[in-house]
């Protein structure tokens, strides 16, 4: 875990213009976006239809048109092998209804039996299992897992679940583990892991377990990582991760909103994807080979999925929501010899700036724009003593995403600074 005297923001970067480069935009308004096997195709899904994407043109390449009189597509599941689609609409009287899609053959198939579900906990509801063959459902009406054949749609069991309330479903990278978020009978907010062959509860995690008691009446997050079966759990101040087996727990951040949306990692492991963190809906990458060195994207997202260079995001907005963003590849740790410090950040205008060097040093202080643009010089002389410490007040600017830039000694960091007044 990357440590701090104080808990702050950093990121170091060796130039400004690979700072979230934007290299395409589309507009679709979508509820989800989805891997294929082939890794240049997404499938984003919409409320009218979906769209395959190829990621290295930016272009869309096919659609499925759902046809669907008065319904809207509020969410979708896709297997990992592409070929199927399970598509919830509802109408403007709650109606739900359940629909099956060959996405080989374009065509709809099986309508789902929803009598024993008159609503689920959320739109997150349902999976489809990893080999394709079977959906999960959660029922909000009576705390239920039922278990179906995805092909004919056909009611294969129903599995009491130990709580008083279900959230959202998680499948895990092999299949072998489903993870669903619910609350205790004490209210605790909890995850029940099942062996999803046989639909075996294995065990409860409960957050109250991993989590400081100030933490404990936030919003909560999970999701499995997408390479192993590790377990992500995000709140207000904290990202920790847990073996599902040994459930052992290792920090990765601490001291930042990190509740999310959604989470995703470039196929090469080294880097870890957050979005729709905080009411800003933000983005976090995390250098998970840097000594989890972090930094934010001044992009609102709810769905991501991430190469080892790129990030494709849509947020929730109408117009120019798809967006692929080059992805931040030469993140290093503190230049050796110094360590910075920034902080709060985000700041409300008055920012902290620390630094503890091994000798005198010139140093240089300034603050940029999103795109770059020097904005105003903070500091620029000789220090004589080896800890610096100094407040700015940076108020008068507006509210949104700055780059810091301190220079000591003819070496460069970049800290990403968020004012929120």
């Amino acid at each position: 875990m990357l440590k701090f005297i104080l808990p702050s923001l950093l990121v170091i970067i060796t130039s400004f213009n690979l700072y979230s480069q934007k290299l395409c935009e589309e507009s679709f308004p979508t509820n989800g976006i989805f891997k294929t096997p082939d890794p240049s195709i997404i499938i984003i899904a919409g409320y009218l239809q979906l769209k395959w994407f190829n990621v290295e043109t930016c272009e869309f390449v096919d659609s499925l048109v759902y046809h669907k009189e008065n319904l809207t597509a509020m969410k979708t599941g896709i297997s990992s092998d592409g070929k199927t689609a399970v598509v919830r609409f509802e109408n403007q009287d709650g109606l739900v209804s359940l629909t099956r899609y060959n996405l080989e053959t374009k065509e709809s198939g099986v309508d789902y039996d929803l009598t024993e579900f008159s609503q689920f906990a959320t739109r997150n509801g349902f999976h489809i299992s990893n080999d394709g063959e079977r959906l999960i459902i959660l029922s909000g009406k009576d705390q239920k897992l039922s278990e179906h054949n995805l092909v004919t749609g056909e009611l294969i069991r129903f599995v009491n679940t130990p709580t008083i309330g279900l959230s959202h479903i998680r499948i895990s990278n092999d299949g072998s583990l489903i993870g669903i978020f619910g609350l205790g009978s004490n209210t605790d907010n909890e995850i029940y892991l099942y062996e999803s062959e046989n639909l075996e509860l294995i065990k409860i995690i409960r957050f109250r377990d991993y989590f400081e008691e100030s933490d404990i009446e936030t919003n909560f997050s999970f999701n499995f990582d997408p390479i192993s079966n590790d377990l992500y759990l995000g709140s207000k101040n904290s990202l920790i991760k847990i073996n599902p087996i040994t459930l052992d727990k290792k920090v990765i951040l601490e001291n930042q909103i990190l509740s999310f949306q959604a989470l995703d990692k470039t196929p090469d492991g080294n880097k870890l994807v957050l979005a729709g963190l905080g009411s800003n809906w933000r983005i976090c990458v995390i250098d998970l080979d840097s000594d989890n060195v972090f930094y934010f994207l001044n992009e609102r997202s709810t769905y991501i999925t991430v190469g080892n260079n790129f990030i494709i995001s849509a947020n929730p907005e109408f117009s120019n929501n798809i967006k692929k963003l080059g992805l931040v590849t030469n993140v290093i740790n503190n230049i050796k010899g110094y360590k910075i410090d920034v902080y709060p950040n985000p700041t409300s205008g008055i920012l902290n700036i620390s630094l503890e060097n091994n000798h005198p040093s010139n140093i240089n202080i300034k603050l940029y724009d999103i795109n770059g643009k020097q904005i105003s010089t903070l500091y620029d002389d000789f220090y004589s003593d080896t800890v610096f410490s100094n407040d700015y007040n940076i108020s008068n600017f507006l509210n949104g995403q700055y780059l810091l830039g301190i220079t000591v000694n003819q070496k460069k960091n970049v800290v990403n600074v968020i004012l929120e007044k």
